[in-house]
């Protein structure tokens, strides 16, 4: 629940950041107007995407990959890092700052996942946080731009 509420606030950060950035705001959007949905269909077939990617991310970054290399002998703390920059550069659509935002996510997945032995809370927390975006932040951070 810890890491739900590090990502929740993070989002709420950068939100904030948004708001009184309007320039940075009008990348963000333009880099997300593409993925927002504009008929109920768009919205159900968006949040089954959702769901789905979080688990696909997280099985196959939390999952297959940290394991990977911590069974080729790399200490967890650098496998964590390895992951979770892999992880950041995944995202490198939405620019450098969005390639960091993923990277700082990944590295608190990760201690999520450490911390509960299960990808379960992990893939929550994520779907959870990119729900908050599709719900919340989006459109605030539409009627934010002048």
């Amino acid at each position: 629940m810890g890491a739900l509420t590090v990502m929740l606030a993070l989002d709420l950060i950068s939100f904030r950041f948004l708001e009184r950035n309007p320039d940075a705001a009008l990348r963000a959007l333009a880099s997300l107007a593409p993925l927002y949905p504009a008929t109920r269909t768009e919205l159900a077939l968006t949040i089954v995407t959702i769901l789905v990617a979080a688990a696909w991310e997280e099985l196959f970054y939390r999952g297959v990959l940290l394991a990977l290399m911590t069974s080729a002998g790399l200490p967890i703390s650098a496998a964590a890092i390895a992951a979770a920059a892999l992880f950041g550069m995944q995202h490198l659509a939405r620019g450098a700052a969005g390639a960091w935002y993923a990277t700082l996510f990944g590295l608190i997945y990760t201690s999520l996942y450490l911390a509960s032995g299960s990808l379960v809370p992990v893939i929550a927390a994520h779907a959870a946080g990119n729900l908050f975006t599709l719900f919340y932040i989006f459109p605030r951070l539409e009627k934010s731009i002048p």
